[in-house]
């Protein structure tokens, strides 16, 4: 049977091809390996963490989650990988350039904005203007009756960690 985000993801390639865009970036799923976005043979390919995450499906270790991860790189193709993902693990895989970011973060939005723009840089786009973007629901700050409300989607142990990490940062006691 075809999942929902299987004809969703066929729906976004629909829609990339009618609108006849230039790059579209896709972000899998569910692993790489096993995931709808992998019918397509990207021009870079971004791993920008491993965390235990659909552990059922993807394997208990970070070892197993990254090599499912894996299953995104295509033959040739530059990988970029962050600085907590195990290069041993994808080097096995990446026939391309193979490049991790390294660096000791302050947050996540850090993190990811040095991946990007190490993707970026590979890509030959220089927009640094793209990596001030906020996406939404990561740390979304709003006000409601005069009480600050916080809007995260982090959804695994390594995301929330780092919600954690930044809440305590900025909002001391």
């Amino acid at each position: 049977a075809t999942s929902f985000f299987e004809i969703t993801t066929a729906l976004c390639f629909q829609y990339f091809r009618d609108s006849a865009v230039d790059v579209a970036v896709l972000e899998v799923g569910l692993g790489g390996r096993l995931d709808a976005t992998n019918v397509c043979t990207p021009i870079l390919s971004v791993i920008t963490s491993i965390s235990r995450d659909h552990i059922k499906l993807l394997g208990e270790t970070t070892e197993s989650i990254a090599k499912e991860k894996a299953g995104i790189i295509k033959p040739h193709v530059p990988v970029v990988i962050g600085p907590r993902v195990p290069y041993d693990v994808i080097a096995r895989f990446a026939s391309g350039p193979l490049i991790q970011v390294k660096g000791d973060f302050q947050d996540f939005e850090e993190e990811n904005r040095a991946i990007a723009r190490c993707a970026l840089h590979i890509l030959g786009i220089d927009n640094e203007e793209a990596l001030t973007a906020v996406p939404p629901c990561r740390f979304e700050r709003h006000f409601i009756d005069n009480k600050e409300v916080v809007l995260d989607v982090a959804h695994n142990e390594d995301g929330v960690a780092k919600l954690f990490e930044r809440i305590r940062s900025q909002y001391k006691g």
